[in-house]
């Protein structure tokens, strides 16, 4: 086990020395946009770039969604009572439920409905055999400060079995730190994908 640890250990000390040294480099003699560490911190933008705007209605009192049916660039996307992505869901739950947190990514909102990663990781898990709900409550440029407040005043309500949060280039812009997760001794799982 020791020997695994100490071997772990020099491959991440080694990527991390590889990163700051390559991203040192970009920041005197190339590009800031191609180095891990400092291109969040880039002020350049790529021209041949293409940003999508998404028109979402934002509820200011309930901080999410307003409830209802969207389109951009012909994707259309339901937002449901709870101003979540995704199909209605009962607040009291009949099966095993996963509650996958993240940003943009997560919402999918440039993929249809049943596009979207939650969506198909519950169609996964029904191919093989398992009745379990997955329910997405992505938003798009949220970070994990966000995600802790969706969490503790909200997410507990709805009794998860396991929660996935995927986020990372927004904290990094909006948050710059990771907050402190508790346990809710609700017998759940949290999986944090970075």
């Amino acid at each position: 086990m020791k020997n695994i640890i100490k071997n772990c250990s020099l491959i991440f000390f080694s990527l991390i020395i590889l990163e700051l040294i390559s991203s040192i480099f970009f920041l005197f003699y190339g590009d800031r946009r191609y180095g891990f560490l400092l291109k969040p911190f880039s002020n350049k933008i790529e021209e041949n770039i293409k940003f999508t705007n998404f028109i979402i209605n934002w509820d200011y009192k309930t901080n999410k969604m307003v409830p209802g049916f969207y389109e951009h660039n012909g994707v259309q996307y339901f937002i449901n009572s709870k101003g979540f992505r995704g199909k209605e869901f009962k607040e009291t739950k009949d099966k095993f439920r996963i509650i996958c947190f993240g940003g943009s990514t997560t919402i999918g909102l440039a993929s249809h409905d049943d596009k979207t990663y939650p969506f198909l990781l519950e169609k996964k898990f029904k191919d093989v055999g398992y009745d379990f709900e997955v329910l997405n409550f992505g938003f798009g440029s949220k970070s994990l400060n966000y995600i802790k407040s969706l969490l503790f005043t909200e997410a507990f309500k709805y009794k998860p079995n396991i929660i996935t949060i995927y986020s990372n280039r927004n904290s990094t812009m909006y948050d710059s730190g990771h907050p402190e997760f508790h346990n809710f001794n609700n017998n759940f799982y949290l999986f944090i994908i970075i």
